[in-house]
């Protein structure tokens, strides 16, 4: 996939892109040794797309996401955040929740229900934790984005309701997986026994078509139940927790199957005893498997060293080095990559893994450092940028999806809105970091290697993030497509700007390089120069992500070989 270029037009882009040394001998004499990556022409693996999704979530409580976008008099989201949308590049949206999926009816998301007093759909739904959000926008306003954005959507259902025992297994996964008949099936399609006609009342809502949601996933966190949730566990009375949640996964499975032969469907990895036990009883229909990367979230617990620590005792400069060390896994150079029991399970069994919610997400409980943290939300992004790069190294993860798309208070948000729109709609660092990078990569990591990579060693835990002996200040993933080749690069230092020595002789012995980069104040216009002998420098400044967008022209070694 070739992309032309795109830059965000900050306040300080025209300092940044001056700041960038792009030749050799205009890298300042004090600068600290150079970094040397040598990129080869061989294939480690693909780049998919929809690692650069996004979950456009519906909460019910201290936040109401896409609802709080949503503008009486435009009958739909804000023309303001519809426009922001557009700009993006969006290849996947998950919706609409969430936690609350298994505690609301998915009919409360669409008119002409069966059952109900009145056609129209409740103008609000009761949440997890007993508060309210209002239902303005549904399912056929959620497909008609999809339409507008041209991207693929994710559609969850109920799963606790037969997993607790809420209600009778099979008229749970009936009840639920109606969902994706109103989505999928065509008018006249055999449905299930004991299913409403959804067609039928898709159809009386204006929509004969059927939707075509992409993928359905099964339940939402069920591993929260074996962490945070054990009284839940203990009020269903589960006599065999593995047997019966396999036996669960295996129903609801019969039922989207003998309404979609072919959807993919996504179901959460626990743990090895119920993934064992789903695998047995289903796996070949399983498309993928799921888990959730937040980082660091409540930062209560505080050590230094293993030793506990007030935050007051904390440092800016010890803050932003743990901020943006993620995701907690690191190769032998201290590269980000994603490694953990459900990476390796995945892999294992032969399963990709979607990551249907991930951020960097934190926030101080109790007590908070005396002194705060200069640019703290673009150290968020930084530890964003960690994960992606994670992600792209990653064989098991080709599907994500970055919580949360809209929002109006979160810290996670990625389009904040102000509800009463008196003020512009904007991204966040975060969400800035994802859509740069789903502008801007090949179809294919490359293999590279790396040379002089400078580390730190990172002493504190904070909540979730952990301490580590080697951290790299630059991590590199490389990209390429037939024509063009991407060098992504974080360089986590504070204060330190690195040269960055490229070799491309492998593909070409001269080229164009355009350089961008992504600081807090904003981003550089590209810097554009001309390289020959496969050779060039750049600097890359402090506390930034540096895009390297090489031109791969004509040169002898253009020659492509196959993946490994």
């Amino acid at each position: 996939m070739t992309r032309g270029a795109f830059a965000w037009k900050g306040a300080a882009a025209a300092g940044c892109a001056a700041a960038l040394s792009v030749l050799a001998a205009q890298v300042p004499q004090t600068a600290p040794e150079a970094v040397r990556l040598v990129i080869l022409n061989e294939t480690a693996q693909v780049i998919n797309p929809r690692l650069f999704g996004h979950f456009l979530e519906r909460p019910s409580w201290g936040e109401r996401g896409v609802e709080a976008a949503y503008a009486e008099e435009h009958e739909g989201l804000h023309p303001d955040v519809l426009m922001l949308m557009k700009r993006m590049t969006i290849p996947v949206i998950r919706f609409p929740g969430g936690t609350d999926i298994d505690y609301m009816a998915w009919t409360d998301l669409i008119d002409n229900a069966p059952g109900r007093p009145s056609p129209s759909r409740p103008t609000a739904s009761v949440g997890h934790t007993g508060e309210q959000v209002s239902n303005r926008f549904g399912y056929d306003e959620y497909f008609s984005l999809r339409d507008t954005l041209r991207c693929e959507t994710i559609i969850v259902v109920n799963f606790f309701d037969a997993f607790l025992k809420r209600k009778p297994l099979r008229d749970a996964a009936i009840d639920a997986v109606g969902l994706l008949a109103y989505c999928n099936a065509r008018a006249g399609d055999p449905l299930p026994d004991g299913m409403t006609d959804w067609p039928a009342v898709r159809a009386a809502n204006g929509h004969p078509d059927p939707f075509g949601a992409d993928y359905i996933q099964i339940g939402n966190e069920t591993f929260a139940l074996f962490r945070w949730k054990k009284d839940l566990l203990d009020e269903a009375g589960i006599e065999d927790i593995p047997e019966w949640y396999a036996a669960c996964v295996a129903e609801y499975i019969r039922v989207i199957r003998a309404i979609d032969p072919d959807i993919p469907i996504l179901v959460d990895s626990v743990n090895r005893e119920i993934n064992d036990a789903v695998m047995a009883a289903a796996g070949a229909d399983i498309a993928f498997l799921v888990n959730h990367y937040y980082m660091p979230m409540s930062m209560k617990r505080i050590e230094r060293d293993g030793i506990p620590v007030e935050a007051e005792t904390l440092t800016p400069e010890e803050v932003w080095y743990a901020w943006v060390g993620t995701p907690n896994a690191y190769d032998a150079q201290g590269q980000s990559e994603l490694r953990d029991f459900h990476v390796a399970y995945a892999r294992e069994h032969g399963k990709p893994l979607a990551v249907t919610e991930w951020n960097w997400n934190g926030w101080w409980t109790g007590s908070k450092p005396r002194q705060e943290m200069p640019e703290a939300a673009f150290a968020k992004a930084i530890g964003a940028a960690g994960f992606l790069h994670a992600f792209m190294r990653s064989d098991a993860a080709t599907l994500a999806c970055q919580s949360m798309l809209v929002g109006e208070s979160w810290g996670i948000t990625g389009i904040r809105v102000d509800p009463s729109f008196e003020r512009a709609p904007h991204l966040l660092p975060t969400a800035r970091i994802v859509d740069f990078y789903a502008k801007h990569h090949g179809s294919r990591r490359l293999v590279q290697r790396l040379d002089g990579v400078p580390v730190y060693r990172q002493p504190l835990r904070l909540g979730g993030i952990m301490p580590a002996d080697s951290i790299a200040y630059v991590d590199i993933v490389t990209t390429a497509d037939d024509d063009r080749m991407y060098v992504h690069v974080i360089n986590r230092s504070r204060d330190m700007a690195f040269p960055l020595e490229v070799d491309t002789k492998a593909f070409c012995m001269k080229g164009n390089v355009s350089v961008t980069c992504l600081r807090a104040a904003g981003t550089s216009e590209p810097a554009t120069f001309d390289f020959h002998d496969g050779r060039f420098t750049v600097l890359l400044e402090a506390r930034s992500v540096t895009l390297l967008e090489i031109d791969l022209g004509d040169g002898p070694n253009t020659t492509k070989e196959e993946g490994r």
